[in-house]
């Protein structure tokens, strides 16, 4: 019997008479037993880096996952991913030309690659949230103030001022503040100092956009959003 552990038992075929059908069937069956093993090997591995892929996502607060390889070794890693880090997933990308080379050369194609997909999934977002018609800075904090943003699409550098009513804490654009509850004292304040308790108080997520998606977001009146219903 070939044991399988061991490479240079099946490699090895030179002590085998070539001739010898028994020995040649023996070999063919400890080639194959090691491909089956190897698999399985590879596939727990796979299952071990994605437990452990979930676990860092949470652990750092990270929002988005790439995934570099060919496709098929991609769909097998994704497998194994929870259905939470699997939303995560930002980007897909091929494995580079020499998967040898040392890190140090590969870091800024993984840079690039990531500014890249970073900039798309911003895009993707805004096109949500123009689709929703929920864009501008008066529009989008009255959707606030209805609870109905889950997801605040900010700028890098929030420079607005915005008015904040002291009882409830809401917040409004300039002027709109009055038509929301006339006979309560209000403040004014910068949108970046209240964006923490806002997103808390409303249970939204920020995401602060950057490079052309934030020069888009600018254009649009530099708030968006998007909506739970």
């Amino acid at each position: 019997e070939i044991d399988t552990s061991d490479e240079s038992s099946w490699r090895d075929t030179r002590g085998s008479p070539a001739g010898d059908p028994s020995e040649r069937a023996h070999a063919s069956t400890g080639r194959e037993s090691f491909v089956d093993r190897a698999a399985a090997w590879a596939d727990r591995l796979r299952k071990r880096v994605a437990e452990e892929t979930g676990r860092l996502l949470k652990q750092h607060g990270a929002t988005s996952l790439m995934l570099l390889g060919t496709e098929p070794e991609v769909a097998a890693f994704e497998e194994h991913l929870d259905a939470e880090t699997r939303k995560a997933i930002g980007a897909r990308f091929p494995s580079f030309p020499d998967p040898d080379a040392p890190s140090a050369t590969l870091k800024p194609r993984l840079q690039a690659a990531a500014a890249e997909a970073q900039q798309a999934g911003q895009m993707a977002l805004l096109a949500r949230a123009e689709e929703q018609s929920a864009t501008g800075l008066a529009k989008t904090l009255e959707l606030v103030a209805e609870g109905r943003v889950y997801l605040l699409l900010v700028p890098s550098r929030p420079t607005a001022r915005v008015q904040r009513l002291e009882q409830s804490g809401l917040v409004y654009a300039h002027g709109a503040a009055r038509f929301a509850a006339a006979n309560e004292p209000l403040e004014e304040v910068e949108l970046a100092d209240v964006l923490p308790q806002l997103a808390a108080d409303h249970g939204m997520g920020l995401r602060f956009l950057t490079n052309a998606a934030e020069e888009r977001l600018l254009e649009l009146g530099g708030l968006a959003g998007l909506l739970r219903w």
